[in-house]
């Protein structure tokens, strides 16, 4: 996944991703600040280098017929 910066990453997963979108509304505004970790998270696994973040993804896909 690429995304410009570590800040770019926690804003898209705060707008599009369920489970923090879940987590955000959980803790509410007060509190939004306890969940700056994840940033901090994307940072340190971050491989693309100097002005861009880049995060390794492994992806699991299940089918199943009926």
């Amino acid at each position: 996944m690429h995304f410009q910066s570590a800040r770019h990453y926690v804003e898209f997963m705060a707008a599009h991703y369920g489970p923090m979108l879940k987590a955000l509304e959980a803790v509410g505004d007060a509190r939004r600040e306890e969940l700056a970790d994840v940033e901090g998270i994307a940072e340190r696994y971050d491989r693309g280098g100097a002005g861009a973040l880049e995060l390794e993804c492994d992806w699991l896909s299940i089918v199943a017929d009926r």
